[in-house]
């Protein structure tokens, strides 16, 4: 955890995958990694929402 960047998005995966969401029948392991990706992206500005 020595990358100050990737901190959060770290925790969201371990968090998510750790809370084991189960949706569409695909398992936590899963969601976790899409949404610590998806807010790594988000957090570290390489995907930026247009308004």
């Amino acid at each position: 955890m020595s990358d100050v960047d990737s901190r959060e998005a770290a925790l969201i995966t371990f968090v998510a995958t750790a809370a084991n969401i189960s949706l569409f029948g695909i398992g936590g392991a899963f969601w976790g990694l899409v949404l610590g990706l998806i807010s790594y992206l988000v957090l570290n500005g390489k995907f930026k929402f247009s308004s």
